[in-house]
């Protein structure tokens, strides 16, 4: 049996529970990414699928990209519905996370790197020495080397001895 003060009460138990919902988070796995945007569909029947997010690292000038099926959770801000983000990323894999929008790899103090390679060339008596970087063309080094200072070829290899005092990795 059914009384107008029981559907007023009813009405307003439903508006608060939804209210708090949004107070909430919830767990969700990413469906695609596209930039610092990703759409992510929650576990909970509560909340739909969600599109075109923003992403809440909690490290200011931090992005990453995560593959399809990474789990995350999703918030409200100020419980308002539609200020939905996602955050709190759980152990997983990632494709890629840059810092300070970087776009070149980084090496730690102590690693090793692969530098480049060495080349000797011998002419009319006269050697010489070319170091070509990785990745970059050959360059006159040195002539009238006596040899043997290297080995024609010799990969040349490095240690980095500082870095980026940002990022510790």
């Amino acid at each position: 049996m059914s009384s107008p003060i029981l559907e007023s009460l009813r009405a307003i138990v439903a508006a608060l529970t939804k209210r708090v919902d949004y107070h909430a988070l919830y767990a969700a796995t990413v469906v695609s990414q596209s930039g610092a945007l990703v759409d992510v569909k929650p576990d909970s029947s509560k909340i739909p699928q969600l599109k075109g997010l923003k992403i809440r690292h909690g490290l200011p000038g931090f992005a990453c990209v995560v593959p399809q099926g990474a789990r995350v959770l999703v918030g409200f801000e100020d419980g308002d519905a539609s200020k939905p983000y996602v955050a709190l990323w759980e152990s997983g894999s990632v494709t890629s996370v840059t810092f300070d929008s970087g776009s070149r790899a980084v090496a730690r103090v102590d690693d090793t790197t692969a530098s480049g390679a060495l080349f000797l060339h011998e002419t009319g008596g006269v050697t010489a020495l070319y170091y070509k970087p990785q990745g970059g063309a050959w360059t006159l080094v040195e002539t009238g080397i006596e040899p043997p200072v290297v080995q024609s070829g010799t990969s040349v290899t490095g240690k980095v001895t500082s870095g980026n005092t940002k990022l510790k990795a």
